[in-house]
């Protein structure tokens, strides 16, 4: 120990003990093992919604929501509601298939309880061909597709009759832009 302590190293042109240098040194190397950074640390978060928003209305004098109550009605009556499509980005939204789901309360809605379906344009011009599907025992599927222009915004017709023998229930109207 005393030769250690003796012995002289030359760092930068002066003599250091060696046992000094070796005792810097690891507390050097013990401090830097304390601290794996060299900064702090910085974060962002962010809120990421689609780029679309729809919204619904069950007449035309009706504000625009995201829900809608449709007045009761009886089997063979026709009933139209309205939605709005808003493409909120700057970028085209192409070809994308939209659809309406019809449900029942009793799980057992079928293409017969309806002798109507339509999508179409406010105008009541056709935009969207509307086919009834039963992909699903008890969902009743009316499929479209839909394409947007950037920032553009797009009002939809949605029409349906009940046929005169429907099974009274309570129908529930969903309709959703997948991107598929």
């Amino acid at each position: 120990m005393k030769k250690l302590m003796k012995k002289k190293v030359s760092l930068m042109g002066k003599e250091f003990s060696v046992l000094a240098f070796v005792a810097v040194m690891m507390v050097g190397f013990a401090s830097a093992a304390l601290v794996t950074y060299l900064s702090n640390e910085v974060s962002a978060d962010v809120k990421v919604d689609s780029p679309i928003e729809m919204f619904i209305r069950a007449e035309t004098s009706d504000p625009w929501a995201y829900t809608a109550n449709l007045a009761d009605m009886y089997g063979g009556q026709e009933k139209v509601f309205y939605t709005r499509i808003v493409n909120r980005i700057n970028e085209p939204i192409l070809n994308k298939p939209f659809t309406v789901t019809i449900t029942n309360v009793a799980g057992d809605a079928t293409c017969a309880d309806f002798t109507m379906m339509s999508i179409g344009a406010v105008s009541g011009v056709p935009v969207l061909n509307s086919n009834c599907f039963e992909a699903t025992a008890g969902v009743v599927t009316i499929p479209g597709v839909q394409s947007l222009a950037a920032l553009e915004t797009d009002d939809d017709t949605i029409g349906f009759e009940f046929a005169l023998n429907v099974k009274p229930d309570t129908y529930t109207f969903t309709t959703q832009i997948m991107n598929a």
